[in-house]
This record gives C-alpha cells, structure tokens and sequence, in this order.
C-alpha cells in the first residue's frame, strides 16, 4: 500500500512538471511620449480574435507618463505569440479617440512598430515570437 502510493505521488509529479511551460518577462519601452497629461495604456494579446474584436487583452497595464518614455514589464508570460497595441489615452476618457475618417487623434503604437495610416493592423501585422525569460521590446508612439 505505502508503495502504491509512493509511485502514484511520483508519478503525478513526474507529470505535473512535464506539462509545465516555460515563462519569462515582456519588458516594453514607450518612447515619443509628448504630454503627461492622461494615461499610458499597454496591452498584451495573445489571440487574434480578441485583438481583431478590441475584446479585453490578455494582460494590460495603465501607466501615467512622467517622462518621454516609460517601462511597463508583463512578469510570468507563458512563452509563445503575442501582440501589444499602445495608447496615450491623452484626454483620460478611457478610449483612443478618432476623428470622422477613424484615424487617431491620440497617439498610437504597436509591437513591431507597425505603422500605416489608413488601415488598423491586423494581429498577424504586430505579432511576435516570446521565447525568452527575460525580453525588452521597444515601441514608439506616433499621431
């Protein structure tokens, strides 16, 4: 009986590390921020269907600039693909505001730097590879 039982714990440790995934750190630089008015927001995405649908993200942080640039660390991220859209929500109503043809009027960026005017990105456009434990990502806002 104290065998069996001995075995069953380690087998089930034995099986609860296997199916553990690796983890690690985002860290995201914000740079060409203008004004320290309103707040930074970051999110993290890690599927498509909740970006493409501004569905909540994976993981956000809101941030109230005090330089030009600001540092936001996303800690214990399973390792995989994810995306990050950045705002500086500048008037503070929560939102990225656009004007009559939804382009924005707030300053606006995204991992990989992606940037064109007339189109929203798709996921694919931003998505990035996240394999390391600890990783530094910079994005640069633009209006």
């Amino acid at each position: 009986m104290k065998k069996g039982f001995l075995l069953f714990i380690f087998l089930f440790s034995f099986t609860f590390l296997a199916e553990a995934k690796p983890k690690g750190d985002i860290s995201v630089k914000v740079t060409n921020i203008k004004s320290g008015k309103g707040t930074v927001r970051v999110a993290l995405y890690k599927d498509v269907k909740k970006f493409e649908h501004r569905q909540r993200p994976y993981k956000w942080k809101i941030v109230k600039p005090k330089d030009e640039a600001i540092t936001v660390v996303f800690d214990d991220i399973e390792y995989g693909k994810y995306a990050i859209a950045v705002f500086h929500d500048v008037n503070g109503n929560g939102k990225l505001d656009k004007n009559f043809i939804n382009i924005p009027t707030e300053p606006y960026g995204f991992s990989t730097n992606f940037r064109e005017i007339t189109n929203e990105p798709k996921f694919e456009d931003i998505i990035f590879r996240f394999n390391k434990k600890k990783m530094k990502t910079r994005i640069k806002l633009h209006k």
